[in-house]
């Protein structure tokens, strides 16, 4: 369990004090920027987040990139969460699959060597072009 403590509005919290709270009133306190509430929600569904995440996007970086952004998401976005509409549960891991779909939806940007020759122009494989990816059964090229 994280020990944090953070002063809002005179009173001194710490992730302790937090455990017995529910979800909803974290995000209560998350949404008047109580940290150690953002904590303690964190250290109750970060590892369902990342397991989340790493089962969309297939990349542990990645995965832990989704829960950082879904996580800032939460910090900036608690005000918005409507407990009619849902459990807090529910709608931080959405926010985590959504930032990990994000994530595998964007353009990829791999770095990969050109050949150092020049080609003709006529020639179909001229230019830069990355590798196949890994789980494609297309022959590489020679």
């Amino acid at each position: 369990m994280r020990i944090v403590s953070a002063d809002i509005g005179g009173e001194t919290r710490t992730g302790r004090e937090l455990a017995h709270l529910s979800d909803e009133a974290l995000l209560a306190l998350v949404s008047r920027g109580d940290e150690p509430a953002l904590g303690e929600l964190y250290d109750r569904y970060g590892r369902v987040a990342y397991g989340l995440a790493l089962r969309v996007v297939r990349d542990r970086a990645l995965a832990e990139d989704a829960v950082q952004e879904a996580f800032l998401g939460v910090w900036r976005s608690a005000g918005s969460f409507l407990a009619e509409q849902g459990k807090p549960s529910t709608w931080i891991l959405t926010l985590v699959h959504r930032r990990a779909v994000d994530l595998v939806r964007r353009p990829r940007r791999r770095s990969f060597r050109c050949s150092p020759r020049p080609r003709r122009r006529t020639d179909p494989s001229s230019g830069c072009r990355p590798p196949a990816p890994s789980w494609s059964r297309q022959a590489p090229s020679a």
